[in-house]
């Protein structure tokens, strides 16, 4: 049977955390494929002195781990932030709490019984204990 969240339940949910782990994650990854953009592809304008398609020496690569840290940590940050983002996204789902009905979300909170409608995300299922 559907019952209403607690406040406390529901304020718990919605509190944004920062996943480190996917962060740390996705900061490697960008870092690795960065480098060897660098080093092996050398789609890159870094130095004056080089063409366009010249990849860099080993020691310029090297060099520019820093910048490729750097820009890795941006697109990771931004990545993990539209990650949590979409994941405390609202549900489409509401409830009738008088017919149990379960229906899209249409922007009317009122059911055609005469019902209120509630966000499932509000919501959580019991087991009947009779």
């Amino acid at each position: 049977m559907w019952i209403r969240k607690p406040l406390e339940e529901q304020l718990a949910e919605k509190k944004y955390k920062f996943n480190l782990f996917l962060f740390v994650i996705c900061l490697i990854v960008f870092s690795i494929l960065m480098f060897l953009d660098s080093k092996y592809f050398g789609i890159n304008k870094k130095l004056p002195t080089s063409t366009p398609n010249e990849p860099l020496s080993w020691e310029q690569a090297i060099n520019f781990i820093p910048y490729d840290l750097g820009g890795a940590a941006f697109i990771s940050f931004f990545l993990c932030l539209f990650i949590k983002y979409e994941q405390n996204k609202k549900s489409q789902t509401v409830i009738c709490l008088k017919c149990k009905a379960l229906s899209k979300d249409k922007g009317k909170m009122e059911c055609p019984c005469g019902g209120e409608l509630v966000n499932l995300d509000f919501m959580k299922w019991i087991d009947n204990k009779n």
